[in-house]
């Protein structure tokens, strides 16, 4: 029953998104193959070969590290303007955590889409998906 547990919630997932849908005739069944297929293809290769692990645990670190440069720079940023008593700690979590990493990839994006970078990406993607 455990390995039933992630089909039915991708089928949950898929299924209320199809009912959610407000045009459900434009639908198309061969994307959403392609993203189930991707998403099989991405586990066997995490989860059954002898790169995969290895190759996701190297790109872990570097997101990691990415997150980090984030973390350096809004500790510089604000590490003064927070006191230590009168804010909500859920506050101060996002607003000095999460908004930082936010605003930290967005510009990493914005970055690689002046460069040219994201469009070679996304064709690259786009010819393996034809």
């Amino acid at each position: 029953m455990e390995r039933l547990t992630g089909l039915i919630g991708i089928l949950l997932l898929i299924g209320t998104a199809y009912g959610l849908s407000n045009n459900r005739k434009r639908i198309s069944m061969n994307i959403v193959c392609w993203g189930l297929g991707l998403q099989i293809i991405f586990a066997f290769i995490i989860l059954k070969t002898p790169i995969g692990r290895p190759f996701f645990t190297i790109l872990d670190k570097i997101i990691k590290k990415l997150i980090g440069f984030s973390d350096a720079g809004s500790d510089f940023l604000f590490k003064s303007f927070v006191p230590d008593v009168g804010y909500h700690v859920a506050m101060v979590n996002f607003a000095f955590r999460a908004l930082p990493v936010i605003i930290f990839f967005s510009s990493l994006i914005a970055l690689t889409y002046h460069f040219g970078i994201i469009q070679f990406i996304i064709k690259w993607i786009a010819r393996g998906m034809q």
